[in-house]
């Protein structure tokens, strides 16, 4: 990823964040450890750059709730992965914006390979027009089997401090 251009990288895997501290991979490259869980009817959330994470919400919202605050209090942030390959509603994006669901992932490269279903961007463009403004996020979703996915999808930060923290506000402004 920083031979590709890449400041920053965030690594995740399913409710475990062992195998998704990056810290040392390379010097000058900011990581971010998290998680990705699964729960409501398809929906999924990422959950990064905290400490601790909550590890899984049951499915219903009140659940979902519970771990977007959690992470936000451990000085996190939850990104939307793949709403149009989870088939997302207008207002269950609604809701979870509310809930304090801070991106929202514009394009899966992945996605594009598994069901044609890479880009979000209308649904995202749309929520915007009315008032309810996520950071948009992009995602190659690389899994081992899938390497020509790899870097080709990034997520920008205009930060006024390139540091972890730095990113985090600027993905939060």
């Amino acid at each position: 990823y920083q031979a590709r251009g890449f400041d920053f990288l965030a690594s995740t895997d399913y409710y475990f964040t062992e195998q998704t501290n990056l810290g040392g991979l390379a010097d000058g490259l900011i990581t971010f450890q998290g998680v990705e869980m699964a729960g409501y009817d398809n929906l999924h959330l990422i959950c990064i750059g905290a400490d601790t994470f909550e590890q899984g919400f049951e499915n219903d919202f009140e659940n979902i709730h519970r771990c977007v605050r959690k992470t936000d209090l451990a000085g996190g942030l939850t990104i939307l992965p793949h709403p149009h390959w989870s088939r997302l509603d207008w207002q269950t994006a609604v809701r979870l914006r509310e809930m304090g669901v801070v991106g929202f992932e514009v394009s899966n490269r992945l996605c594009g390979k598994i069901n044609g279903r890479e880009r979000s961007d209308q649904m995202w463009d749309q929520l915007l027009d009315q008032g309810v403004f996520f950071a948009a996020f992009g995602s190659d979703d690389w899994h081992a089997r899938q390497r020509d996915v790899l870097g080709q999808t990034w997520t920008g930060a205009l930060v006024e401090e390139r540091s972890r923290d730095g990113i985090l506000q600027a993905i939060r402004a």
